[in-house]
Order: C-alpha cells, then sequence, then structure tokens
C-alpha cells in the first residue's frame, strides 16, 4: 500500500474526516475526494495507479521540485510530491513511477468551484 502523508496537520484534518470535506467542498466533491484517497492509498506504486482511467496523465508531467497533480474530476486536482530524497527519476528524466511508494499530499486544489 502506498504510505500517504499530508503536508500541513489542517489539510490532514480536512481530508481525514468526510464532514470537513463535505463543509468545504460540498457532498458531491467531498465523496470523490475521499474515493480518490482510497485509491491512492491501495495501490503500492505511481506505476499501478496509471492504470486507472482519467487519473494520471500519461506520462506524469512533473515540475522541477517533483510535484505532479492527480484528477478528482473536471475542475479539482490533487497536488502531490514523491516523499523519498531523492525523488527517483529515469535516466530520462521522466519520474521512476515503480519506484515511487510513498506521497505527499500538498493540496486539494478546486478551480472554478
Amino acid at each position: 500500500m502506498m504510505r500517504l502523508r499530508f503536508h500541513t496537520p489542517a489539510l490532514a484534518a480536512v481530508c481525514n474526516h468526510q464532514a470537513e470535506l463535505e463543509r468545504k467542498w460540498g457532498q458531491l466533491i467531498a465523496t470523490e475526494i475521499r474515493r480518490r484517497l482510497c485509491l491512492l492509498a491501495s495501490v503500492p506504486n505511481l506505476a499501478l495507479l496509471a492504470r486507472f482511467p482519467g487519473v494520471l496523465e500519461s506520462p506524469i508531467r512533473v515540475d522541477g521540485r517533483g510535484r505532479f497533480s492527480v484528477k478528482v474530476r473536471t475542475n479539482c486536482l490533487i497536488l502531490l510530491q514523491p516523499d523519498h530524497d531523492p525523488i527517483p527519476y529515469l535516466p530520462s528524466g521522466k519520474l521512476a513511477c515503480k519506484d515511487v511508494e510513498h506521497l505527499i499530499i500538498l493540496e486539494v486544489n478546486g478551480y472554478g468551484l
């Protein structure tokens, strides 16, 4: 199973309680956020997450700090970063998804909501 860690205690408090998620995002989006977090926790590495349609871009695009996003719905993303030091990359410069087994949840971003 993927080990997940939240960037801040406040983010953990919201994401770990359905009532808090619903207060912040509404019932529909809160349910979808919880589903995505459960999916993240259920796979052993990032490579297996890519098998679920519509969750990750293929190939995964990371920024200069190794951050990438997982789609919750059209206007909602979860921003993540591998919790590895150093972050595993392939010689080609792409993220080594099979080696990413720990993630930091940085942010839940709902744009246009």
